[in-house]
């Protein structure tokens, strides 16, 4: 890492529409020199660009910097998880208003037709993909031009076959397809650049409430109201099929909808995922508290229906890696709180970036061993690699952006 090239950019505006400052950005996407990123507590999604750094750009109230790069900052879509409690016609429940997090989260550009965004909407519990670039900024999320709900529901029938031993069959082509059972909150998302298929998790942080935001042991009974919450009864990781067998019924018809296979519920706070540089393998992040673990799964057996070797390929945690991680000798304790394994990305030589208590950590998944902690004494939600060693990291009330050494 070079350092110090560090840019906070956080509740530094005087303009109406961001005075109250970020609160929770997460799942920041990078487009050519355009950083989107989430605020899934404001319910927005703000976009940055470069900026000139001459002096009257300098002046204006929506621009950050560090003295040689300037950066526009502004919000670029608004109800980003498809509620609108301002609109006095919604027929949208009453139970959305309580939400704690009711935006957008994790963001991918569809490998399909890169035009488009997968967006995960934390509110109506869904995936949607739209042409986000296109975008009229400030208006909201399902004002996005071509607009089209990717998944938003699980068919019970298919979920009931998945027992304790077998997740091979869950899948939406097994029939019958009556019972459907909508998503928790969908969280982070990949979008594989060979086939297209989508791979999200489905924790259920999405079902936070305002007046008990709070989950296991920082509640007041040490334990979680949300697991309660869930309609489909577990927590998972899932792919979506994009490909034209994807969409047939048994019959060989186009049935318009697009196969949702289960890669996995095993996992008690699936949050974060990534491919590797290969694409061969898929890592989760596991957020349970007190136990933050990231898993890897091989892709090729997931291609395949009928195959019987799912199961995880390689696990890490802390005690694998033998650190305490977001935490050192020589540093006094950070106010961080319990921040977890979140969001991570792997750079070009297979090194894992990810999320941690107080900051981000580097890891080497081969040798089990963390290279360096980036420290910044707050919860931290995810990062994106930009241009020329540019890092974005998102996290409780700011966005950061470091630069590394590419050699």
């Amino acid at each position: 890492l070079q350092s110090p090239d560090i840019t906070v950019i956080a509740d530094a505006h005087d303009d109406d529409d961001v005075s109250s400052g970020l609160i929770y950005t997460e799942g920041p996407l990078v487009r050519n020199e355009v950083v989107y990123m989430s605020d899934t507590v404001r319910a927005v999604i703000y976009r940055v660009s470069s900026s000139s750094s001459d002096s009257e750009q300098k002046q204006k109230n929506d621009s950050i910097g560090d003295g040689e790069k300037y950066y526009k900052f502004e919000i670029w879509a608004t109800h980003s998880g498809g509620i609108d409690e301002d609109d006095p016609s919604s027929s949208q429940p009453s139970q959305y208003q309580n939400l704690a997090e009711p935006g957008s989260n994790g963001m991918a550009t569809d490998t399909l037709d890169p035009k488009f965004v997968v967006i995960n909407q934390h509110g109506l519990h869904r995936l949607i993909r739209c042409r986000l670039d296109d975008h009229a900024p400030g208006a909201p999320l399902s004002e996005c031009p071509d607009l089209e709900v990717i998944a938003d529901s699980f068919p019970v029938s298919s979920a009931s076959r998945v027992g304790n031993d077998d997740q091979s069959t869950a899948t939406t082509n097994t029939k019958p397809l009556s019972s459907l059972v909508r998503l928790n909150s969908p969280n982070d998302v990949v979008v594989h650049p060979h086939d297209g298929s989508i791979w999200f998790t489905d924790p259920i942080y999405g079902l936070l409430e305002k007046d008990r935001f709070c989950d296991e042991f920082n509640c007041d009974t040490g334990e979680s109201y949300l697991d309660g919450k869930s309609e489909i009864g577990w927590q998972g990781v899932y792919r979506i099929d994009r490909g034209e067998d994807g969409r047939k019924d048994d019959d060989g018809s186009d049935n318009g909808r697009h196969a949702i296979d289960l890669v996995t519920k095993y996992h008690r706070r699936p949050n974060g995922l990534a491919l590797t540089p290969d694409a061969k393998r898929l890592w989760v992040a596991d957020s349970t508290i007190g136990s933050p673990s990231w898993t890897a799964y091989n892709v090729t057996p997931y291609l395949d229906s009928t195959s019987t070797t799912r199961k995880a390929s390689d696990f890490l945690n802390p005690a694998l890696l033998g650190s305490t991680l977001g935490r050192t000798e020589d540093l006094p304790p950070f106010t961080g709180g319990e921040g977890l394994s979140d969001g991570f990305k792997f750079d070009e030589q297979g090194y894992l970036w990810t999320s941690i208590p107080n900051g981000f950590a580097v890891i080497d998944t081969v040798k089990r061993e963390v290279i360096c902690q980036i420290l910044l004494g707050v919860n931290t939600s995810n990062l994106a690699f930009g241009t020329n060693g540019d890092v974005w990291l998102t996290g409780k009330a700011g966005i950061w952006k470091i630069t590394r050494r590419i050699e």
